[in-house]
């Protein structure tokens, strides 16, 4: 039985031999491998961008936004380059979009490089609602014309809100039909815009008829009136209320003057 096992033994020390003690202290150490060198580390660049304006209004020629890039020269650079891009967001288009446009996507260079480096960009225009941004790239060239290093920042966004008025009729509460056969009928009638609304009418529409009632003094942002008009009586059908029919008013949603109402 012992020969048996025995050369399974030895086969399996061939397999993991082990080091005796004895072996163990007369083996030389194997030297140690030499540190590898750091790896070439790039110039520390400093660079900025920052939205300096943004400025919103009723009239689309007085929205803009400024934005601002700062650089600082580094060693073996002998230009400085920056270059604009915006990009918008609307509520048709959740994504950023780049803007086209003959100042966005072109290189503006200080040669030679300065130790540091400032550019405005001023854009004027915008549209709302929506929201911009300012992607800024930076690139240092030496002397012979390579890149020596780049970098990329962005602005904190400018967001144009659309400021004009919204004029909503929010109910209509029918009176008691008089001995004439005759109703009357208050529509309450809020401005849930930005801005006041200019003056508009209001009118109802009831039994083939439509009785319109102005309003002079138009209507603040966020507030409420009430119109009273007086018509055929509405006993059956459906009576509907209309916020600035002729359109005098340049809405930010213009899909929501309409109030059909059951009459009861």
């Amino acid at each position: 039985m012992k020969r048996l096992i025995l050369p399974i033994l030895l086969a399996a020390g061939l397999l993991a031999p082990v080091a005796t003690p004895a072996s163990a202290a007369t083996a030389p150490k194997a030297p140690k491998a030499p540190k590898a060198p750091n790896a070439a580390k790039g110039p520390r660049l400093s660079v900025s961008a920052k939205l300096t304006a943004c400025a919103s209004s009723l009239e689309q020629s007085g929205r803009f936004m400024v934005a601002e890039g700062r650089m600082r020269r580094v060693a073996g650079a002998g230009r400085l380059g920056m270059r604009f891009d915006l990009e918008v967001r609307t509520p048709e288009r959740a994504r950023w979009t780049a803007v086209d446009g003959p100042q966005f996507g072109v290189w503006t260079n200080a040669d030679p490089a300065p130790r540091r480096y400032l550019y405005s960009k001023r854009v004027e225009n915008l549209t709302a609602p929506a929201t911009y941004r300012m992607i800024v790239r930076y690139r240092w060239v030496d002397r012979t014309g390579r890149v020596i290093a780049r970098s990329r920042r962005t602005t904190r966004a400018c967001e144009q809100l659309d400021l004009r008025p919204d004029l909503e009729p929010e109910r209509v509460r029918f009176g008691p039909v008089g001995e004439d056969g005759r109703r009357s009928y208050v529509v309450e009638v809020t401005n849930a815009g930005r801005t006041a609304a200019a003056p508009f009418s209001v009118s109802i529409g009831v039994a083939g008829e439509t009785r319109t009632v102005a309003v002079p003094g138009g209507l603040a942002a966020g507030a409420a009136t009430e119109l009273e008009l007086v018509g055929p009586a509405c006993e059956d059908g459906v009576a509907v209320a209309s916020v600035d029919p002729a359109g005098a008013v340049d809405e930010a949603d213009e899909t929501d003057n309409l109030l059909p109402q059951r009459c009861r």
